[in-house]
């Protein structure tokens, strides 16, 4: 076996399912047996990247708070405590899109008998996680949640939430931005988006204790490498 340089980028990656994540991020194509498709893979994962490019920085933290709410977990409170918050229509749409590339993963993985990990959204954080990428106060986003979430618990999700940006957006030094002679990669301006959503939500109570270092050298690059 051959590991591709994706296949590299993704083993670095410390979600419960990475290949899920990069696939959601449109990095990666489920192949196919046939060429018909392949092609209809292929212009899924298109629609999907245009749908991500629609996305604001905030918008963007809220919807990779989707794709790892698998990886995070938190305590009820209140009446049932799970929290199943509305998206913004922007992320509604990625998700409906991201749905497809993942049931098309999952189809090609039973197909090879893969112990598949599952591709699951959910919603349980969107909001929250928004809210605060978007630079809601931290009395106004407690107030959100009063009743149902712990502050404590609060901190944890957006702190998880940050360090799955922090991941996605550092793989673009690594080689999985999309280029013309690279098959595959996440599009440059997809990790920009992540970068700037890295900056919104690393603040007081969430600071990162890795700080990930902005280069705007790095921006104008992946803004060239996307427009490609």
């Amino acid at each position: 076996y051959v590991i591709t340089p994706i296949g590299e980028q993704i083993a670095t990656l410390n979600f419960e399912n990475a290949l899920w994540a990069v696939v959601a991020m449109a990095g990666a194509t489920p192949s196919s047996p046939s060429s018909s498709e392949e092609d209809n893979h292929d212009n899924i994962r298109t629609e999907l990247r245009k749908a991500l490019l629609q996305l604001t920085p905030a918008e963007m933290a809220g919807y990779v708070s989707c794709l790892i709410s698998g990886d995070i977990s938190t305590r009820s409170y209140g009446n049932g405590g799970r929290l199943y918050d509305a998206a913004t229509d922007a992320q509604y749409d990625a998700l409906q899109m991201a749905t497809l590339v993942g049931d098309a993963l999952l189809r090609r993985e039973d197909e090879h008998d893969v112990d598949a990990k599952g591709c699951s959204i959910g919603l349980d954080h969107c909001r929250l996680v928004t809210l605060w990428a978007g630079g809601a106060e931290w009395d106004e986003v407690t107030r959100e949640v009063e009743g149902r979430m712990a502050p404590g618990d609060v901190v944890r999700v957006l702190g998880r939430v940050l360090d799955a940006l922090r991941q996605i957006a550092s793989l673009g030094r690594g080689g999985v931005i999309a280029r013309r002679e690279v098959e595959g990669g996440i599009d440059g301006m997809i990790l920009r988006r992540c970068r700037e959503a890295v900056v919104l939500m690393d603040r007081y109570p969430v600071k990162d204790v890795m700080p990930f270092e902005t280069d705007e050298e790095d921006f104008e690059e992946d803004e060239v490498e996307g427009e490609e």
